[in-house]
C-alpha cells in the first residue's frame, strides 16, 4: 500500500505480511486482528447520535452466541446481560437501516472478544459508557424478535470502536487521540457508502465522501476520518479489481536460477480472475504516494497454486487445503507494436511462492534476501525490483523478475505460460459473484 512517512509505510509492510500469514495461520487456528474504526456502513444497519444515561435493562444475548474466555477486556462472566440505556438524538443510515429504526431510546449491550475474535460476555460494568457523553453509536442492530421492550437493541461487539469518542484503549494500537467531533464523524457516516453500494458500483460509491475529504483535507487526516478513508479505499479496490478480466491468467512452468547455476523448476497454476486489489507497498522515487484519503489501488492480485510437477496442481480450489501466494500485476499494461508488458511483484519476495515445497537451499537464499530488504529498509534505500509479465501478439506469456541477496548476488525467476488453465474462483465477495 502507498502511504506516507517511515511508520506508515512500516505499518502497511506488516499489515501486508500479517494478512499472508493469516491467510496461512487460518487453516491451523484462529487468528484476531481488529483494525482501528476499520468498519463498513451496512444497508440494513442504523447509526446514531446518542447519549448515555444510567439506566441498564435486562436484555439476554439476544442470538449472540459467547464462550466464557479471557476477553481484551477482562474476563467473560456467566452472569446475566444488561444493555445500557442511550436517549437517541439522530438517526442515520440509508433507507433499509432508517426505516428499521423509530424513537428515541436505543439499548446498547457491551460485548467483548477473545484472541480468536470469538465473542466473550462484557466482564466490566453494565455502565459501560459514562452517563451524559453524547456520541456516535455504530454496534450492530439486533433482529426484532431479539429487541427488548420494544426498544431498538444493539449488540457493541468492539468497545473501543462501537461507540465515538474512544473511551477504552485499543489492545494492540492503544488509545487513539480525539479527532473529528461527534458532529462532524456523523457528517461524514452520512456520506459513506455502503458495503453493498461499494459492491456494487466500486470506486463510484466512494465519490460523495472523497469530495468531503477534499473540501476537508484538515478533518480528513484526522482520526477516525483516516481510517474510514483507507477501509472504503480498501474495498473499493477489491471490488473494481474482482471486475477485471485478467489476461493472465493460466498455468505456468516457474524455473529459479540460483547464484551458484543451480535449477529448479516448478509450475504455478492462478485462479480464473482477480481476487483482490494490489498496493504496492515498496516505493520508487518515480511512484511517490499522494497524500489522499482516497488512495487508488495499483492494481490486481491473482493466487497461485505450486507443485512440482504440473500433475500436482488442483483442478479445483482447495481453499480449505491452501493456496501458495498471491502475485499483483498491474491492470494497465504498457503496450508496444509486438507485444504489452506489466508491472507485477510478489509482495514481499517471489520465494515466498516455493516456500512450501521445502527446499533447504531456497530457505537459505530466502534469508539472504530478506537480509538483503531489510538493511535497505531501515536505511530508507528500498527501491522496487519488479518483475513484468509480457504477452506477445502471437498470445505467449512470459514472466521474469530477479531476487536480491545480501551478498550482491540474486537469483533469477522465469515463467512461461504453458496453458490458460487456471482454478475457477468459487468464492463470493459481499454480494458479487
Amino acid at each position: 500500500m502507498k502511504t506516507t512517512g517511515a511508520k506508515l509505510l512500516l505499518c502497511g509492510l506488516l499489515l501486508a505480511l500479517l494478512a499472508t500469514a493469516s491467510k496461512t495461520l487460518a487453516r491451523e487456528s484462529a487468528v484476531c486482528s481488529l483494525v482501528p474504526f476499520g468498519r463498513l456502513k451496512r444497508d440494513s444497519q442504523p447509526y446514531f447520535i446518542g447519549v448515555a444515561q444510567f439506566d441498564t435493562v435486562l436484555a439476554g444475548p439476544g442470538s449472540t452466541q459467547s464462550k466464557l474466555e479471557e476477553g481484551h477486556f477482562g474476563r467473560g462472566r456467566d452472569r446475566p446481560i444488561y444493555g445500557q440505556v442511550v436517549r437517541v438524538e439522530k438517526w442515520g443510515g440509508n433507507p433499509p437501516a432508517l426505516n428499521a429504526v423509530r424513537g428515541d431510546t436505543a439499548l446498547v449491550v457491551p460485548w467483548d472478544y477473545g484472541a480468536d475474535c470469538s465473542t466473550t460476555p462484557w466482564g466490566g460494568h453494565w455502565v459501560w459508557l459514562r452517563a451524559g457523553d453524547r456520541m456516535v453509536f455504530t454496534p450492530r442492530l439486533r433482529d426484532r424478535p431479539h429487541w427488548v421492550k420494544g426498544y431498538p437493541t444493539f449488540d457493541a461487539f468492539a468497545p473501543q470502536f462501537d461507540a465515538y469518542p474512544v473511551r477504552y484503549e485499543d489492545p494492540v494500537f492503544g488509545r487513539q487521540a480525539r479527532g473529528l467531533t461527534v458532529d462532524q464523524l456523523f457528517e461524514l457516516f452520512e456520506l459513506l457508502p455502503s458495503a453493498e453500494e461499494i459492491a456494487k458500483s466500486a470506486w463510484a460509491a466512494t465519490d460523495r465522501a472523497a469530495s468531503w475529504a477534499k473540501a476537508n483535507p484538515e478533518l480528513a487526516t484526522r482520526y477516525p476520518a483516516r481510517e474510514l478513508g483507507m477501509t472504503v479505499s480498501w474495498e473499493a479496490g477489491d471490488s473494481h479489481a474482482r471486475k477485471v478480466n485478467s489476461p493472465l491468467t493460466g498455468t505456468y512452468r516457474f524455473s529459479l536460477i540460483y547464484p551458484n547455476g543451480t535449477q529448479r523448476q516448478f509450475f504455478v497454476r492462478t485462479s480464473d480472475r482477480p481476487t483482490g486489489a494490489w498496493r504496492i507497498i515498496r516505493e520508487s522515487q518515480e511512484e511517490r504516494p499522494a497524500p489522499e484519503w482516497r488512495t487508488f489501488a495499483d492494481g490486481y492480485q491473482l493466487k497461485l497454486w505450486v507443485a512440482a510437477d504440473e500433475r500436482g496442481l488442483p483442478q479445483t480450489p482447495d481453499w480449505e487445503k491452501r493456496y501458495d501466494h498471491e502475485i499483483g500485476i498491474r491492470e494497465l499494461g504498457d503496450s508496444t507494436r509486438d507485444s504489452t508488458v506489466w508491472r507485477a511483484e510478489f509482495e514481499t519476495s517471489g520465494l515466498y511462492l516455493f516456500k512450501a515445497l521445502k527446499d533447504a537451499e531456497l530457505d537459505s537464499l530466502m534469508s539472504k534476501h530478506f537480509e538483503w530488504f531489510f538493511a535497505r529498509y531501515e536505511s530508507g534505500t528500498v527501491a522496487p525490483d519488479p518483475g513484468r509479465f509480457v504477452r506477445r501478439a502471437n498470445g505467449q506469456v512470459s514472466f521474469e523478475q530477479l531476487i536480491q541477496l545480501a551478498d550482491s548476488t540474486h537469483i533469477i525467476m522465469r515463467g512461461l505460460r504453458v496453458s490458460t488453465t487456471a482454478i475457477r474462483d468459487t468464492v463470493c465477495y459481499r454480494q458479487a459473484c
